[in-house]
């Protein structure tokens, strides 16, 4: 891939989460890591990746994303760790299938910006 890890503020991820299915296959669940993650917010569709899996406390729903896919979803907004959006209408759908996760050449893993990272997953969403 080139890179030694993902960059929350170039690359689009998801931090999916439950507290009583796994989700994750390390954890026996359906999602491979770096899976292709379909997120719908602020009327808009973008791409991202599976990143990482987060705890449970008292809520049984997804509440984190990169830096680069909170800004891609509410530009201008100032959304970073010490202000999240608190809405519930956002959607992610996880493709379990194993082409959906992006290869080494299948995605711009050394993007400089979000948005052109976030591009190239799109081309893996459309086919």
């Amino acid at each position: 891939y080139g890179i030694s890890t993902l960059n929350p503020m170039i690359h689009s991820y998801s931090v999916l989460r439950t507290c009583h299915v796994p989700v994750d296959k390390p954890s026996g669940g359906s999602i491979s890591p770096l899976s292709t993650v379909a997120v719908v917010c602020n009327n808009q569709l973008f791409y991202s990746v599976f990143g990482d899996t987060d705890g449970c406390d008292d809520a049984d729903f997804t509440r984190e994303t990169s830096y680069a896919l909170a800004n891609l979803c509410f530009p201008g907004w100032g959304l970073g760790g010490e202000k999240g959006y608190t809405g519930h209408d956002i959607l992610y759908i996880a493709f379990m299938a194993d082409d959906a996760i992006p290869g080494s050449n299948d995605a711009d893993w050394k993007a400089s910006e979000s948005k052109a990272f976030e591009t190239s997953l799109a081309m893996l969403g459309k086919n």
